[in-house]
């Protein structure tokens, strides 16, 4: 950039520089299964984070925070503490769940992509419509997910999915409620 200032007496002053960005890890909310039928709440409900980047990534540090997280008077969840503990290939999901999540609730799934955290609320998020936000290591945010969308009885068993992980958290363009994912 250059900056080029000229006060009233004529004196200039020029400035130059660059801002040198570091790329936002490519990982979004991509599927909430917000009230499963086949399960009670818990052992059914899943968020669902994608790897739409070139890079593997360490989810070590991150967080899923709803209504605005604990400093908004809602709720953080850590996906994972420890380095190498979670580790979402490009191209690839992950699948968060509680503790209580049961598998067998969905056939087929890849077991190797489930991650169980501690406190079910991680999960059992968006009956209510609560805006969720994906939080990279330093507090960037990454994607967000919801606040617009209210679950009916209608939409029981069926998980809500963006049509594009690139895409904007809006629902005229970029999700589809479809019946179960995987």
């Amino acid at each position: 950039y250059r900056v080029v200032v000229e006060d009233d007496m004529g004196f200039i002053a020029e400035v130059y520089g660059n801002f040198m960005t570091e790329a936002l890890p490519k990982l979004a909310i991509n599927e909430l299964m917000p009230n499963p039928s086949s399960s009670s709440e818990p052992t059914g409900e899943y968020i669902e984070v994608y790897n739409y980047g070139v890079e593997a990534i360490d989810v070590a540090g991150f967080e899923l925070r709803l209504d605005g997280g604990a400093d908004e008077g809602g709720k953080t969840c850590e996906l994972a503490a420890a380095q190498g503990e979670w580790l979402i290939q490009p191209g690839d999901l992950g699948i968060l769940t509680s503790s209580s999540f049961d598998p067998l609730n969905y056939p087929g799934i890849d077991e190797t992509k489930v991650k169980a955290v501690d406190g079910a609320w991680c999960t059992l998020v968006n009956s209510r419509s609560q805006p969720i936000a994906l939080y990279d290591e330093r507090g960037r945010k990454l994607s967000s997910f919801g606040g617009w969308f209210v679950v009916g009885s209608s939409d029981e068993g069926r998980s809500i999915e963006r049509l594009s992980a690139e895409g904007a958290d809006l629902e005229e363009n970029l999700i589809t409620i479809k019946t179960c994912l995987f």
